[in-house]
């Protein structure tokens, strides 16, 4: 059964006056290690990973600083309706375990999730649901 992670993770969805600290908070709490950073109407402005926040603490920044200053504002993303196949080479050419789906105008409409969590029968999980596919790795950037 397809599973919509922003309805079970509603927590990733973060705005872009969040705090390092609020995005964590969220990447801890849905397990996933990515936040999204929205605007008025979900438009996709960025993405925050657990490794964005390491590197913003290791630059003298702090918990209480901004997320728009270490979120990705260009990450990987696909257009609504991109073929399982263009999906999978989106997945194959980068290094990235989710890539936000977006439409014409930037809104976020869901996010493909790699999985190579069982070698023996990979999948590809987009529009939160879940198929088999040939190994790809994973997340953005």
């Amino acid at each position: 059964m397809p599973v919509d992670l922003l309805k079970k993770h509603p927590t990733i969805l973060i705005k872009p006056a969040a705090r390092l600290r609020d995005a964590a908070a969220a990447m801890t709490k849905s397990g996933l290690g990515i936040a999204l950073v929205v605007g008025p109407r979900r438009r996709l402005l960025g993405v925050v990973t657990d490794i964005d926040i390491r590197r913003a603490l290791l630059g003298k920044g702090s918990l209480e600083a901004s997320v728009s200053g270490a979120m990705n504002r260009r990450p990987v993303t696909v257009p609504v309706g991109s073929s399982r196949e263009a999906l999978s080479e989106v997945f194959r050419r980068t290094s990235h375990a989710y890539i936000p789906v977006v439409d014409g105008a930037g809104t976020l409409k869901g996010s493909p999730r790699s999985s190579t969590t069982s070698p023996s029968r990979p999948a590809i999980r987009t529009g939160w649901s879940s198929w088999p596919a040939a190994r790809a790795s994973a997340c953005f950037r």
